[in-house]
Order: structure tokens, then C-alpha cells, then sequence
């Protein structure tokens, strides 16, 4: 967080995509009064069609605060990076952002002083692109736990609270945090909610802590409960009241949009960001100069006669659109996505090759099960092969090399660790033949860029691209050379019934040897496809196992 200025992050076009601010209305004059450091986070990341964002908030007081906030965050962030590649739908959504508050909680009880355990508020939400959904193809789905809210600036100029009622009235302590609140060191789970909101193109969502839409509660400033009903005596039963509840959250989401788009235009968001800061600091000015001259505590104030609250604050917002992945416009991309989506099932496996009968064959072993296939396998006729695997240090990223100077880079998003079936995903081609690159940048960036179209992890394409652009050629280049015979199950017709019917099975005889001449030895490698995980499954759980297969990618293997 930036106290002074926004944060903000333009395309390569010069458009807005994202921006924050973190300020302060605390007073500033006697370090009595002043509750430092800010013990707010924020993140946001970008996926081409889907986007992350997150705020943590650790109250105020003390660093514990501090490393409370930071470790909801990588916490949270940690899980949902590792699973953006196996989100298909909106369940998948939910679930994964349910998941993930577990992983921040526990983030932030692994301190190893107990006693110096904070706590933390967080709402963390994912932006997703819905198919066929007409005039509304995006959905924002977030999980909240705490009172930082999320909000819709539609582009028609109307605002909604997409985190309706989980600020209903003033209190001194949240209403739910994660961290050691609880005996027993359990979070206080007492208002989690999940939300899912349906938006549109150029719709604006904006995240926003209690710090600033408390400050636009009728409560807050200083108005009775029959402002938002009639018949309440008590804020307290706005919990009961469904009218009560409508008609405060049309009280909030009218002033804060006042303040955000005065003129009823939508700003950009950055000038909607220093709008509102504005307009809270001078809503609570008067009560920083009363402060600064009493000798009080702000629990002391009269909130009658100073209705605003004092508060760390954050604010972020983003425009909903598609935006491009890690474009530049000085370096080329020589990397070509793959033409379409190429996601597939694999079961792979490296046997030792003792001699031709005494090595498991995943094809004789079809014919003792169903001697009717035997002739189908038969007729498929073997060939010689030679590829080339680079090994970049990560076992979720395959780099093959098929034919020379084209790099197939493959990355694996889901396994299954019963059976060790593995779901990988093409992510594309670089053809340095074609597109002769002019510098390691080009290559690097061209190889980062495929991977992030994949949402790998950032840290994870870091270290990738680093691993290839400092390649030892002599040690990290393998030769699979040999022979290997390729059967489809459609091939069979009935003969097998209970298999899917896309199932490829390629059995290959292989010396693997580096560049450097190291020797892996001789293998049976055996690679099994489908698109189902299941048939996969079925199929290998009956299989013979021996303790010195490897079960595993090629690019674990290496």
C-alpha cells in the first residue's frame, strides 16, 4: 500500500486496469493517536478472461496486524494460484475460494509465537467470463469473511453492494476474522459468505474496507434506525428487518456513488479512487482537530457530536473486460498458442527394460485379458522415433521437442494421486525455425507468455524461464530415441466395452541419454491418453505394478 499516491497498472494501450489506494484518517500530530503501521494488503492478477483479486485487513495497533494481513493474503493466494488451471465453472469457483480462506487461515496460525498471532479480515473474489450468458457474459464470485465490501458501478450509472448485509450496524470488534480468534486457535467464521454477481462489460467492481463505506452509514453519521424504517428502534434489528436491510443498502450504495461519479459519468477509476479518499477526509477532519487538541482517545469521542469513523483505509477497483495476457510491443512473440484446446488425461509410466519378455508389455497384457484384441494389436505396425525433452527444473512443465527447433511446451494442471493420472494441457508451440528469435528476451518472453496464457504461477514462470535461458545444453537436453507402436481403443470396436473409446495407448522401447552423453538407461515407456480421468483409472488400477516402474511425466522422470 501507498499512503500518498494510487497504484495504479495501464495496458501497453495506456487504459486503466486496476487500481488502489491505501490511506489513513487517524490523526497524525501526536503519536499518542497514531495507530501505525497500516495493516492493509492488497493483490490483484490477471488471466486474460479471468481475474483475481484480494484485501486483507489486520485491524490496527501493532505488526502482528501487520503479518496477520500479509499472511491471509499469500495464504489465499498460494491456493488459488495452484488451482487456476482446474477452474471450468463457477462451482469450481466457489469451491476453490472456500478452499482457500482454510489455507490463509492456517497461513496466519503458523507464526511460531503463538502469543504474537493476529488476526485478519479478507474478501477475496475471482472475475470469470461465463459462456453463452448474453447481455450479462462475466460473473464476479467472491468469498468475504469480515466487513470489507465489494461493490458493482454499473455502466449505466447505478450501483450495487454485491456483499449486501454483512455490515448491518457499528461495532467494536468484526463480526468474523481468520486467525487464532476463537479458543482452540479457530477463525470466527460468524458472517463467511460466499457472493456471485452477474456483470457486464465495462461494469466497474470496487473492493473497499470498513474504513470507507462505514463512513457512508446512516449510522455512522449519526442518524437514527427509522432513517433506513420506520418501525426499527434498534440497528441491531436490521438482522430481522428485510425492508430495513433494502433500503440501507440503497442509503450507502446512493452516497458512495455520489462521491465516486458526481457528475454521473463513470471517472477513471483512479480519480474515483482520490474522490472518495477526498471526501473522507474532510468527513473526518473535525474530529482530528478535536483530538489534537483534548487529551482523549478516540473510544472517548462523542460519536454523536463526531459521527465519522477514524480508520486505516483501502480501496481498489478494476474495469471488466478482457484484457491482453503480457503484451509488449518491442519484443515479438514467437510463440503460437495452440490452435485449440488440447487438454488431455496421461498416465505415464518409465519400466526398466530387461529384455523383450521379461519387461511388462501393456499390449500383451490387453491380449491375455481379451484374446480378441490381439489381432487388432497385431496389425499396428512399429516405428522408429527420436525427440528431445528439455528439462527446465519443474515437473508441471514439459518442454518436447518433436521435430527440430519446435518446442511443444505442455503444462500439467490436475493429478490424481491414487493412480497418478495427470491432466496436461498444451499451451503451444515456438517454432524458432519459422520465427528465428533475435534475442534470449524474445525466447524468454515468448515462453513466459505461453505459460501464463496457462495461469501458471508467476513464481513458477519466473524460475521456468529462467532455467531456459540459462540452459546447460550438455545436462538438461535429453534424447528419447527408439522404437514405439501406437494403439486406439476405437479400434477395437466392442471388443472392450467398459473403456472409453478415445483411449491411445503408445508403448515405446527407449535409450534415454543428455546431450553430454549421461545415460538414463534403457525403458519401456508407456504413455496412456484419454479425456476422461476415469477410463485412465479403470484401466491401469488392474495393471501388474512392480516396484521399479517410475510412474510418473517425462518431465518428472528427468
Amino acid at each position: 500500500p501507498n499512503s500518498e499516491l494510487s497504484d495504479t497498472v495501464l495496458d501497453p494501450e495506456g487504459k486503466e486496469v486496476v487500481s488502489a489506494k491505501s490511506f489513513s484518517t487517524l490523526p497524525k500530530g501526536d503519536s499518542a493517536f497514531t495507530i501505525t503501521p497500516l495493516s492493509h494488503r492488497f493483490f490483484s492478477s490477471f488471466y486474460g478472461d479471468k481475474t483475481l483479486v484480494a484485501i486483507s485487513d489486520g485491524g490496527v495497533g501493532s505488526t502482528a496486524a501487520v503479518e496477520a494481513a500479509e499472511r491471509a493474503l499469500v495464504g489465499f493466494l498460494d491456493y488459488m494460484h495452484g488451482v487456476q488451471g482446474s477452474i471450468e465453472t463457477t462451482r469450481d469457483a466457489a469451491h476453490a475460494l472456500q478452499r482457500s480462506f482454510a489455507r490463509a487461515h492456517s497461513t496466519i496460525c503458523q507464526v511460531r509465537e503463538p502469543k504474537t498471532h493476529g488476526t485478519s479480515q479478507l474478501l477475496g473474489g475471482l472475475l470469470v467470463k461465463l459462456q453463452d450468458r448474453g447481455e450479462l457474459p462475466w460473473a464476479f464470485i467472491c468469498c468475504s469473511v469480515g466487513h470489507i465490501k465489494a461493490f458493482c458501478l454499473k455502466k449505466d450509472g447505478s450501483m450495487v453492494d454485491i456483499t449486501q448485509n454483512n455490515y448491518l450496524y457499528r461495532v467494536s470488534t468484526p463480526l468474523g476474522r481468520l486467525g487464532p480468534c476463537l479458543e482452540g486457535s479457530f477463525p470466527d467464521l460468524t458472517n463467511l459468505r460466499l457472493y456471485y454477481y452477474p456483470c457486464e462489460e465495462e461494469d466497474t467492481i470496487f473492493l473497499a474496507t470498513s474504513g470507507i463505506h462505514a463512513n457512508f452509514h446512516p449510522q455512522q453519521l449519526g442518524k437514527n434506525p427509522s432513517h433506513v424504517h420506520s418501525s426499527l428502534g434498534d440497528w441491531k434489528e436490521l438482522t430481522t428487518s428485510e425492508k430495513g436491510r433494502e433500503n440501507l443498502n440503497k442509503f450507502v450504495c446512493d452516497g458512495l456513488h455520489k462521491v465516486l461519479a458526481p457528475d454521473g459519468n463513470v471517472p477513471k477509476i483512479q480519480d474515483m479512487l482520490n474522490n472518495v479518499a477526498d471526501h473522507i477526509m474532510n468527513l473526518t477532519e473535525p474530529m482530528r482537530e478535536f483530538l489534537d487538541k483534548k487529551e482523549t482517545t478516540i473510544e472517548k469521542i462523542d460519536t454523536n457530536e463526531y459521527p465519522a469513523l477514524l480508520e486505516h483505509c483501502t480501496a481498489l477497483g478494476f474495469t471488466i473486460r478482457k484484457y491482453p495476457t503480457m503484451q509488449q510491443t518491442k519484443i515479438k512473440d514467437l510463440g503460437v498458442p495452440a490452435s485449440q484446446i488440447t487438454r488431455q488425461w496421461k498416465w505415464q509410466a518409465f519400466v526398466p527394460l530387461k529384455g523383450e519378455n521379461e519387461s511388462f508389455d501393456v499390449f500383451g497384457y490387453m491380449g491375455l485379458c481379451n484374446s480378441a484384441m490381439q489381432p487388432i494389436i497385431s496389425k499396428q505396425s512399429s516405428e522408429n522415433f527420436e525427440h528431445c525433452y528439455i528439462n527446465v527444473n519443474d515437473s508441471d512443465i514439459e518442454v518436447l521437442q518433436e521435430k527440430p527447433l519446435v518446442m511443444q511446451v505442455w503444462v500439467r494442471s490436475k493429478s490424481s494421486q491414487e493412480h497418478c493420472v495427470e491432466k496436461w494441457e498444451l499451451a503451444g508451440d515456438i517454432n524458432l525455425q519459422q520465427n528465428k528469435p533475435n534475442s534470449k528476451a524474445e525466447l524468454g518472453y515468448s515462453f513466459s507468455n505461453l505459460l501464463r496464457q496457462k495461469e501458471v504461477d508467476r513464481r513458477k514462470v519466473s524460475e521456468a524461464v529462467e532455467a531456459l535461458m540459462n540452459l546447460d545444453t550438455a545436462r538438461n537436453v535429453f534424447v528419447f530415441k527408439g522404437t514405439r507402436k501406437r494403439v486406439a481403443f476405437e479400434e477395437f470396436g466392442s471388443s472392450f466395452k467398459i473403456i472409453s473409446g478415445d483411449m491411445v495407448i503408445v508403448q515405446s522401447n527407449v535409450e534415454i541419454t543428455s546431450v553430454g552423453g549421461e545415460s538414463k538407461g534403457k525403458h519401456r515407456f508407456i504413455q496412456i491418453t484419454s479425456k476422461k480421468e476415469a477410463s485412465i483409472a479403470n484401466f491401469v488400477a488392474k495393471f501388474p505394478h512392480s516396484d521399479d516402474w517410475t510412474v510418473c511425466s517425462a518431465s518428472e522422470f528427468l
